[in-house]
């Protein structure tokens, strides 16, 4: 395929990649971090994103029990 000038798999792959990891972003909190999706960092954080939440059919309490449900249900 490259030699057509096609995009090879090993591109084709990495452009997947990178849509795939495009709107995540790293949260750190003392020693701990977790990767999770833009959106629902900026609606914990409270951060006015435009028709977030009637596009994506969530609110920010929901995001909140999603992940305080799964510390609770952890046992250390």
């Amino acid at each position: 395929m490259e030699a057509l000038g096609k995009p090879g798999t090993w591109q084709i792959y990495r452009r997947k990649l990178k849509v795939i990891n495009r709107n995540k972003l790293i949260v750190f909190a003392d020693d701990y971090f977790g990767i999770f999706p833009s959106h629902e960092v900026f609606m914990l954080a409270n951060v006015s994103v435009r028709d977030t939440e009637k596009k994506l059919n969530i609110t920010r309490d929901q995001i909140y029990a999603k992940y305080t449900e799964l510390l609770r249900d952890k046992k250390f």
